[in-house]
């Protein structure tokens, strides 16, 4: 790095805008970091049940023991390693990491003097960052031309940029590499490719959301904001007829034509029932104003000449308060959420500015519709304070379009009664998104970044011309589009998880409890509890993943009668008469062991031989009357590093519901995935989340925030108490967009049905 790169980057504007970046990355691969690792175990467990040989079997239980052991340890091995790349870029060192070979390029000698282990470990790694530079190209590009302007003008070769592909691959395999229980798994290839291909389906090719912010914040600070991505192409192989894109450069694929290009025809004619409304809604404020309830005196009717010049102050006036809204920072976002008197405050100020107009405008040159028009806008800001379908944080950054949208409805009263009015659909949108989108924890993620962007475009360039509102729809409905695809992908790989997981550890207790059933008061030696309380219970646990009928499966019977007879061969037998009928059946009791391991051999282990001689030594125990001793092939090798005891599921307590409770429950039990809660802190904070799937064997909840990321689980009764105590409520999905929601309240707050 050059001296001039160094000064670049300890600029102070940079190194906040870098840690910036650097404190975002955590909060994107952590939980995609974790997701791997959960989805990783089920993979290695059903890796483990097509193991074509018990020495693979064995280093699948063994690598599946090692995710589960060193979780914490890779987690951090992984986010620390990460974040050393960002720290080195904020040092000022981007020299070359030790490079891993790259083995298309070698020669056949030049390969020999590879070291065997590099090479193992290089092959993976290099097929993860291809993919993600050939996926990511777009944003990857935008980074390293950004992150060139933030280094003093010196482009990044890919592997110093911090959080990107080369650095996240290599964060991974020293997070392998600095966990004990990995030791020994790195010489066994379908292990290790394993281990790469789960990384690279469960975080890297999910990192679209980390790249976009990256970007994002590096544009919000001015660095390059207009870069667009470019495909160099030659003019000669331009379409007939078409114009050359900018010197022979043709856009990526995949960006959105101009929104001129795309808008429909506005439809002109007023939507009745929205006109209707309009009409009440009108006449009441009239009845109202002329008992006495206007705030300002109204110009005379017919004063023609007053009137436009009213017209053209108020507007006037409306623009300078638009205009004197200067930008909000951050901070002033993420405080919001545990702003008890947010709501009042807000309210406070959007009457403060409708006060300043009156205040500003001299009163005879305000008509009477005017002044109707300035109220109505003002009701329809107050109700979205109040529209619990939304975060205080985007009812914060929307009422700053109260003024501008006062401003659209003065302008053009069709904005009240075209529903395809761009102002109208723009506001409905943004709306909607913001309660769908928003994520309250991380406001840089999820639609509210689009928002304010939108919102900022309002304030700084809307004058008199309604077409900015069509553009900003079509730039706000293209990323909603790209949030919602997004967001509906990670819950789906999320509820996925979850229920593997679900049904692992419902197959697991089942197991278990199955085994206990068949050894209650039984005298068997340890050995053989620890054979069934493990190598028994996993073939009854594989028997319930793999078979739809699960227990009413033949394999299922087949495995339960087995042990049964097992057990009952294998208890002492002090009675003469008793171990001579053991003895006249035993033949033909150990053909039909012989027969049932075979036929179960497809499940867990199915080292047979090993098992049967093992189970004749108990019988030849029994029949002499006394306990087998332990030997060296007792069970097989991952049951015997077990404790020789049964594993016991505890019971669920679930406590007693009061009348009221109760009736929260069976609310629950209706309540439909998709379904919007609230839950609220002991501060008064609030936190929307979202219902995304439910156990059906612990009747526990699994809530996701805006963008599909696991955020809390409850079980049934938890909640129906959280929500007796008002700790948690479910909102009501909205049915209407919101101006058509909006109008109708406003028409029963003055005194008149909908209807």
């Amino acid at each position: 790095m050059t001296a001039d790169s160094l000064a670049n980057i300890h600029q102070p504007k940079f190194q906040r805008l870098m840690e910036g970046c650097r404190k975002m990355t955590p909060s994107h691969l952590l939980p995609l970091f974790v997701n791997t690792l959960e989805n990783l175990e089920v993979g290695l467990l059903e890796a483990a049940d097509r193991a074509e040989s018990n020495e693979m079997q064995s280093r699948c239980f063994a690598a599946m023991k090692a995710v589960k052991e060193g979780q914490q340890t890779l987690v951090r091995a992984f986010l620390k390693s990460v974040d050393r790349g960002f720290a080195d870029f904020l040092a000022g060192k981007v020299a070359r990491p030790q490079e891993t070979p790259n083995l298309e390029d070698l020669s056949a000698d030049q390969l020999s003097l590879v070291d065997k282990e590099e090479v193992e470990w290089a092959l993976p790694a290099q097929n993860l960052v291809s993919r993600a530079q050939v996926k990511y190209r777009e944003p990857l590009y935008g980074l390293q031309q950004r992150l060139a302007v933030v280094n003093g003008g010196e482009k990044l070769p890919p592997e110093a940029v911090p959080g990107g592909p080369e650095q996240l691959v290599n964060a991974f395999r020293e997070a392998l590499k600095a966990t004990d229980a990995f030791l020994g798994l790195d010489a066994v290839k379908p292990i290790w490719f394993m281990l790469f291909a789960a990384f690279d389906r469960y975080l890297m090719r999910e990192l679209d959301a980390y790249y976009d912010e990256y970007n994002r914040r590096l544009i919000n600070a001015g660095i390059l904001p207009n870069l667009r991505y470019q495909i160099r192409k030659n003019k000669a192989a331009a379409p007939a007829g078409g114009a050359a894109a900018g010197a022979g450069d043709e856009v990526a694929e995949g960006q959105a034509q101009s929104p001129q290009a795309q808008a429909a025809p506005q439809d002109t004619v007023a939507d009745g029932a929205a006109a209707a409304t309009f009409q009440a809604i009108k006449q009441a404020l009239s009845h109202r104003r002329r008992a006495g309830g206007a705030p300002v005196s109204p110009a005379p009717e017919g004063a023609a000449g007053s009137v436009a010049e009213g017209r053209a102050a108020l507007v006037d006036t409306l623009h300078d308060i638009q205009h004197d809204q200067g930008p909000l920072g951050d901070e002033y976002f993420e405080e919001l959420r545990v702003d008890t008197e947010l709501i009042e405050r807000l309210e406070s100020m959007l009457k403060a500015e409708r006060q300043r107009v009156y205040e500003s405008v001299q009163r005879h040159r305000l008509t009477g519709d005017d002044i109707d028009v300035i109220e109505l806008v003002g009701m329809l800001f107050d109700f979205m304070l109040r529209d619990e379908h939304l975060p205080n944080v985007a009812k914060a950054l929307l009422s700053r379009l109260h003024t501008p949208y006062l401003k659209v409805a003065i302008l053009d009263v069709a904005f009240f009664v075209q529903r395809r009015h761009p102002a109208r659909r723009l506001l409905d949108a943004m709306v909607q998104a913001g309660g769908e989108y928003v994520v309250e924890d991380d406001l840089q993620q999820g639609i509210f970044p689009c928002m304010r962007e939108v919102v900022e475009r309002v304030l700084d360039e809307f004058s008199d011309d309604i077409e900015l509102f069509d553009e900003l729809l079509e730039l706000f409905k293209a990323r909603v589009e790209e949030v919602r695809h997004k967001a509906q992908a990670i819950e789906r790989r999320t509820v996925e998880a979850a229920a593997g997981q679900d049904k692992l550890q419902a197959a697991r207790r089942r197991s278990h409890v199955e085994i206990a059933r068949l050894l209650t008061e039984r005298q068997i030696c340890e050995e053989a509890q620890a054979f069934f309380s493990q190598v028994w219970a996993e073939k009854l646990m594989f028997i319930l993943l793999r078979e739809p009928e699960g227990e009413q499966s033949e394999a299922w019977e087949l495995a339960v009668h087995t042990a049964r007879d097992i057990i009952n061969s294998i208890e002492p037998r002090e009675d003469k008469a008793e171990r001579a009928r053991l003895e006249e059946s035993l033949l033909a009791l150990r053909q039909n062991i012989h027969d049932a391991l075979h036929e179960l051999s497809a499940y867990g282990a199915d080292d047979n031989e090993r098992m049967l001689e093992q189970i004749f030594r108990w019988q030849d125990a029994a029949l002499s009357g006394s306990v087998a001793t332990a030997t060296d092939t007792a069970v097989p090798q991952e049951a015997a590093a077990e404790p020789a005891v049964v594993v016991e599921p505890e019971p669920r307590v679930v406590l007693p519901l009061s009348p009221e409770e109760h009736r929260h429950a069976e609310r629950l039990d209706e309540t439909d995935f998709g379904t919007w809660f609230e839950f609220r802190d002991t501060g008064g904070g609030t936190r929307r989340l979202r219902l995304a799937w439910r156990s059906q064997q612990t009747e526990k909840f699994m809530f996701v925030d805006a963008i599909g990321v696991k955020a809390a689980t409850h079980d049934r009764t938890e909640l129906a108490k959280m929500m007796h105590k008002g700790e948690v409520k479910i909102i009501e999905a909205a049915d209407r967009p919101f101006l058509d929601r909006a109008l109708g309240a406003v028409l029963r707050f003055l005194g008149r049905d909908e209807e």
